[in-house]
């Protein structure tokens, strides 16, 4: 649960440089002249600029220069395909390979609540598509349809066991969604102590954790990025439960919907190959289980109750939509990852 997302302040709005639609233009036709067609141009970058503006740069417009590259050495498919499977009546699994990510998971999570609507639960898995980026996007769209929701994916091993040096587990994030009488809470976090992208971007600016999430390439905690770019991200809590919860979540995008083990998932960002990696969405429709208006009541009440008791809790998501209409309004900062895509041709 990401709780260090603010508002904009004045000063960072003086900083602004471009404008929301200029830059999803310019994405959108980098991706268009590499043969991806409307709507999935459209998808990925709105997806992309969500990410970025709501304060998740790693899951961002850095994304554009890598999917780019593997767009033009032909790793990924620029026309967004998929064979797909019905296992029953209320699940499906999306066979892709080498599909760009983000088209096939908005189109597993709109499946996903059509089959919820049909028949109360509808589950999508998806093997073998591209990273598919910020998963609270897809979470919030399912909420919004009056969902309970859980979307889940698969990373390539960047965390070790505790006690280890060797790293076996991805940091396979797990979103979860639903609406409440406050809007929609949507809690997006790793399933490690932090995500493998927070890491890379601390190493950029040689910017120390606070505190041990990592080892080095001997196995020693450290809190310095680059080491544990060299050794392996720590599991979330450090211990059992952690691991459990980690390897939960890998199988669900993994062996059970006929893909990988999770030490067997390749890279999807730095790689050669097609990707192999599994996606999982879960959709429970709230009316066919209990009265909706009495559930978001209910939940309501529940925030309530927990911000009374720990004045400092928020409903996850709320800051970030914030922020979100912020940029909407007046634009994105000038950042070096979004100066370099502004640059792109």
């Amino acid at each position: 649960m990401y709780l260090n997302v603010h508002p904009l302040t004045t000063a960072e709005r003086q900083h602004m440089r471009t404008a929301y639609d200029d830059v999803k233009r310019h994405i959108c036709d980098l991706l268009e002249r590499r043969g991806v067609p409307p709507p999935g141009s459209t998808a990925i970058t709105e997806i992309l600029l969500e990410a970025e503006g709501r304060g998740y740069p790693a899951q961002g417009v850095s994304r554009v220069k890598e999917i780019c590259r593997l767009l033009d050495s032909g790793i990924l498919s620029p026309i967004p395909s998929w064979d797909t499977v019905e296992t029953c009546p209320s699940a499906r699994v999306f066979i892709a390979q080498g599909a760009l990510g983000h088209p096939v998971a908005l189109a597993a999570i709109d499946t996903a609540t059509t089959l919820a609507k049909l028949h109360g639960i509808g589950c999508v898995g998806v093997r073998g598509t591209g990273h598919i980026g910020y998963l609270t996007y897809y979470a919030e769209r399912a909420a919004n349809a009056g969902m309970l929701c859980v979307v889940s994916t698969v990373s390539p091993p960047a965390v070790v066991l505790p006690g280890s040096n060797r790293v076996i587990l991805g940091t396979n994030p797990v979103a979860f969604a639903f609406p409440t009488r406050e809007g929609v809470f949507c809690a997006d976090f790793s399933t490690a102590e932090v995500s493998r992208g927070v890491v890379i971007s601390r190493a950029e600016r040689s910017l120390p954790f606070d505190h041990d999430v990592g080892v080095d390439f001997r196995g020693k905690p450290t809190n310095d990025p680059a080491d544990i770019l060299s050794g392996g991200i720590l599991p979330l809590g450090n211990g059992l439960k952690g691991v459990l919860i980690n390897v939960l979540f890998g199988i669900l995008a993994g062996p059970f919907i006929g893909g990988v083990p999770n030490h067997a998932v390749i890279d999807t960002r730095h790689t050669d190959a097609q990707p192999n990696k599994g996606d999982w969405f879960m959709c429970f429709d709230i009316e066919r289980f209990c009265n909706r208006e009495t559930f978001e009541q209910d939940t309501g009440n529940f925030l309530c109750e927990m911000r009374s008791m720990w004045p400092n809790f928020h409903v996850p998501g709320n800051f970030s939509r914030r922020r979100m209409a912020d940029v909407l309004e007046h634009g994105f900062g000038a950042t070096a990852a979004l100066s370099a895509v502004m640059r792109m041709s």
